[in-house]
């Protein structure tokens, strides 16, 4: 391995003490952990030693199909080791002339390249595992804050029982009303928006979107988190880090390579408890140059030239090319020669020194310098304080030379007291996948390479012909030479012979002059195909992994059920896997989380970088939030299958039919808006709750839509109740007039008759009144 150093195996490098002035760990503090750690890693004394780089090669070489012939050729060729007693018979006839020829025509012949399915095998894994993914969801965990949200959740309950009120008087008070925000109405509702996380306050939603969004730049689902897998594939161990970018001001997660990674012994599989780790770097030369701009320039020459041949570069040229100076540029050739550079980090004690007094009855405290003995009194108390911190150095391997060291900025801490180191280590209890499978490799490989000899080695089917039989053909009084009949019967498809010469009676021996000579090629083939199909199910019984997961063509005979059955079986199989990344994801998100904490607490810089994704409020309340010592928690579900996807389309598919019959829906626009969100890899748990409210809004438009329509035609109805009511009065008023003034007429006329009738009886009176005074009697006429 290129990264040992013989000096760091037999040298003695410990640890330096820690109980020093904190101020005084400096450049040299820090590279003498940095040796420590390296020098317990040449000498195996790490989680796995340097001696498993070598091994971790060789499972991925294997994992590639990739894996060295030599042990091949020398089981297949028989080599022999050192000591051994050969074989005289064997030597002996092995050396004739036509054993010769035939290992010529054999072994030494052979195409020695591997066949495998390993790399089949990865291929249908990650198929398999580039479906199943984890999203991250935080909340908050401490009391004051859950008072808040279980506060703001009743809040709601209250005002969604008293919803259409409220409305009414917004609008009246000119007040805007917020119709994004779902209000549960009965102790039904607001049980299952409370387990949905309907009333998560709006600081936890802005953490998750951050601690999402860190994830997404740090590439996880497309290039992280398939290397961690195919790692826990191959190797059986998977390994990140999170750090902090200073460039862009962001915290984000990398992926590390368990074959450079070094880490302190653990029981725990995922080494929780481990207080240092590092890591093997290469870095060019001129990118050193420029952390380290005071290093002498034979010393980068030096440290070039001993790295000719290793980590990608140059073998040759080094006097005439790459030593020299390039006048035009300026530079050296070998400025972009790659070296390691050692990162160390590990979980230090500072001790700093504390004066505990008290004054006019308050008990007070200040640090005082470390050197400083400070005053021990009735009311005075000097205490040293142990602040155990994560620090951390770049360091040149074999060189006293050493950047970027100190304290880690902003450092993940649980509970305020413990803290962790930025690397995220899981292990699967059981040996690897390929791991398992290389005896099962090896034999196929054996198995194809046997197969190339016999080709090589086997005869061609042929025949074998009795001369003699055709020795004595005659043809129109001509006697036919062998090769003459043979031409005869391919050119014509008739074959000449006789049994035997001069009697032509039968003789014994063959009935034909020809009989078919097998090769034995068909056998072989049948053997090799019998042989190997037997080895690939010995894959599935080394790891539990059915071939219909591999992408063979399922048993057509087998049930349906006896299928499905497999392939649970093969999911949980590769459950160990599936919990190793979350566990990953779990352990990098805590720890992200409580850096970014820090960072937006402390940092104006960091909460600028982060300005576009979340809003200027939201992040002056997350900072508001960590000044009342907020805390937040984290979990992981798993993301939704196709399965899910599909129910929730049919989802969309029965809501709009249910608006198309004018039932509680949703129309056109919000399923294209739903189905946008569902491509684009929006959280499903959101995107149901958000269907669910569209629902109902659309139900208590429709139902107030409804009472509005009823109400309307109510009115209307009142109307023509009014109208027809006033109608009926009009001809009732009418009748009545028509009534009275045909009284009127009638008593008009009666008054007339009756006058009349007076008048008539008056002018008689008077006649009779006027002839009695003049004594005429007007009864029978004048």
């Amino acid at each position: 391995m290129d990264f040992v150093s013989k000096k760091y195996v037999e040298g003695e490098y410990s640890f330096p003490r820690q109980g020093i002035d904190p101020k005084k760990k400096g450049s040299e503090y820090h590279t003498r952990n940095a040796q420590a750690v390296y020098s317990l890693f040449c000498k195996g004394k790490t989680a796995w030693g340097q001696n498993a780089y070598d091994y971790f090669q060789t499972l991925r070489d294997y994992s590639c199909g990739n894996q060295s012939t030599d042990k091949y050729k020398s089981w297949l060729l028989s080599d022999q080791s050192e000591g051994s007693t050969s074989n005289v018979a064997t030597d002996s006839f092995d050396s004739i002339p036509l054993s010769r020829v035939s290992k010529r025509e054999g072994w030494y012949t052979l195409l020695w390249q591997n066949i495998s399915p390993a790399p089949m095998i990865l291929n249908a894994l990650h198929g398999q595992f580039d479906k199943l993914d984890f999203d991250l969801y935080v909340n908050v965990t401490d009391d004051q804050s859950k008072d808040l949200e279980e506060n703001d959740a009743y809040l709601k309950f209250f005002e969604g029982q008293n919803l259409a009120w409220q409305t009414e008087y917004k609008k009246k008070a000119g007040i805007p009303i917020d119709e994004a925000t779902y209000y549960p109405k009965n102790a039904q509702e607001f049980e299952m928006f409370k387990a949905q996380d309907g009333f998560k306050l709006g600081v936890a939603r802005s953490m998750q979107k951050l601690l999402r969004y860190s994830f997404d730049i740090s590439k996880w689902d497309t290039v992280t988190r398939k290397k961690v897998i195919d790692d826990l594939i191959c190797l059986r161990y998977g390994a990140t880090r999170d750090f902090y970018d200073s460039e862009d001001k962001k915290f984000k997660t990398s992926w590390l390579d368990p074959a450079r990674l070094v880490v302190q012994f653990s029981n725990e599989s995922d080494y929780c408890d481990s207080e240092y780790a590092g890591y093997f770097y290469l870095w060019t030369v001129s990118n050193l140059k420029q952390k380290l701009p005071d290093v002498d320039e034979d010393v980068w020459k030096n440290l070039a030239k001993a790295s000719v041949g290793h980590y990608g570069n140059p073998v040759d040229k080094w006097d005439t090319k790459y030593s020299a100076l390039d006048p035009s540029t300026q530079l050296y050739g070998y400025d972009s020669f790659k070296v390691p550079v050692f990162w160390a980090t590990w979980i230090d004690m500072d001790i700093k020194k504390r004066q505990y007094y008290t004054s006019y009855g308050r008990k007070l405290v200040k640090d005082i310098a470390f050197e400083d003995e400070g005053q021990t009194t009735a009311n005075k108390e000097v205490k040293k304080v142990h602040v155990r911190n994560v620090r951390e150095c770049f360091w040149v391997v074999g060189q006293d030379l050493s950047f970027d060291y100190g304290v880690v900025k902003m450092a993940s801490r649980k509970g305020y007291s413990k803290p962790q180191l930025p690397v995220h280590v899981e292990q699967l209890l059981q040996p690897a996948i390929i791991e398992r499978l290389i005896p099962v490799l090896d034999q196929i490989e054996i198995t194809f390479l046997r197969y190339q000899n016999s080709l090589a080695k086997m005869v061609e089917n042929g025949y074998a012909i009795n001369t003699s039989m055709l020795g004595n053909v005659t043809m129109g009084g001509e006697k036919l030479k062998p090769a003459q009949v043979l031409k005869l019967f391919r050119q014509t498809g008739f074959f000449l012979y006789q049994y035997s010469s001069g009697t032509g009676l039968y003789t014994g021996g063959a009935a034909t002059p020809i009989t078919a000579i097998d090769g034995g090629m068909r056998k072989r083939v049948e053997e090799t195909m019998q042989t190997l199909d037997m080895w690939m199910k010995e894959v599935e019984r080394q790891t539990g992994i059915n071939p219909v997961t591999l992408g063979t063509t399922p048993d057509p005979n087998a049930p349906v059920a006896t299928t499905q059955a497999a392939m649970q079986a093969t999911a949980n199989v590769l459950r160990p896997i599936l919990d190793a990344t979350f566990e990953i994801k779990q352990s990098i998100g805590e720890c992200m989380m409580r850096r970014m904490q820090a960072g937006i607490r402390n940092n104006t810089a960091i909460r600028k970088a982060y300005a576009g994704v979340i809003s200027n409020a939201d992040m002056e309340a997350l900072v508001r939030m960590e000044s009342e010592g907020v805390q937040y928690g984290l979990r992981l579900k798993a993301k939704p299958d196709q399965a899910a996807k599909a129910r929730f389309e049919k989802w969309i598919d029965i809501a709009l039919q249910n608006t198309r019959e004018q039932r509680p829906g949703i129309d056109l626009n919000d399923a294209i808006y739903f189905m946008s969100q569902l491509d684009n890899g929006a959280d499903l748990s959101e995107l149901e709750k958000q269907l669910e409210y569209a629902i109902e809004k659309n139900k208590e438009e429709a139902q107030a839509n409804s009472e509005r329509m009823m109400q309307v035609q109510a009115e209307q109805n009142a109307k023509a109740e009014q109208a027809k009511g006033e109608s009926e009065l009009a001809k009732i008023k009418a009748q009545a007039e028509a009534d009275i003034a045909e009284e009127q007429i009638r008593g008009a006329i009666k008054d007339r008759e009756s006058n009349k009738q007076i008048a008539a009886d008056l002018y008689k009176s008077l006649r009779e009144e006027l002839a009695a005074e003049k004594g005429i009697n007007i009864s029978g006429g004048r």
